[in-house]
């Protein structure tokens, strides 16, 4: 069971904004709507989970939320977006990553009491935070997973990895697309473990 959840989407803006302001605007606003941005827009963040959470709880085991934020690629029947996807799992790493992010940021106030790069430091925090819930969130905060499988070249063969089919995990089921042997460029290092996992949402 899956419901739409549209706040979602608040849990990675909130620190992008809070980025946004103190880098543009941070040192002309002054320390203390910097102290106020800076922090406050992580405990938004974790507000917004921790509301997740609650729902969360309410709905049957297994249940999870969901929001699409737009969609990415159409081809015939084939469709994906990129989507925020907030079950059990995801809903602890998130509420992990934006509390304690919280508690560090309202300790830094009095850490940059005396310094003045207050605004280009909580500018960095909240970059960082961001980071945060967009890889240990992205991995979990993100719907589905599409898995690009070849041969694993050698590292003298970087030019003949062939991509053999897309395994798209969904819920407790899975497609997989066969494909034509395809050659695979690669102008950096090999292909890990001979697999290219993208963040995806199929709709």
């Amino acid at each position: 069971m899956t419901a739409q959840f549209p706040a979602l989407a608040l849990i990675l803006l909130f620190p992008a904004l809070g980025f946004v302001f103190n880098v543009f605007f941070g040192q002309r606003a002054g320390r203390d709507a910097v102290n106020l941005a800076g922090p406050g827009v992580i405990f938004l963040a974790f507000a917004i989970a921790l509301w997740g959470f609650v729902r969360l709880l309410a709905m049957p085991t297994g249940a999870a939320l969901e929001v699409t934020l737009w969609p990415w690629i159409i081809a015939g029947q084939f469709h994906t977006a990129i989507a925020l996807r907030f079950d059990a799992l995801s809903a602890v790493m998130t509420l992990i990553v934006s509390g304690v992010g919280a508690v560090i940021h309202l300790y830094s106030i009095g850490y940059m009491a005396h310094d003045k790069d207050y605004a280009r430091y909580f500018a960095y925090m909240n970059l960082f935070a961001l980071a945060m819930l967009v890889l240990s969130s992205g991995f979990v905060l993100s719907n589905d997973v599409l898995i690009v499988s070849g041969e694993r070249p050698l590292p003298g063969e970087l030019k003949n990895a062939r991509i053999h089919r897309l395994e798209i995990p969904h819920g407790h089921f899975q497609r997989r697309i066969e494909l034509p042997p395809a050659r695979l460029e690669l102008s950096g290092r090999h292909l890990a473990n001979g697999c290219l996992m993208l963040q995806l949402h199929k709709s």
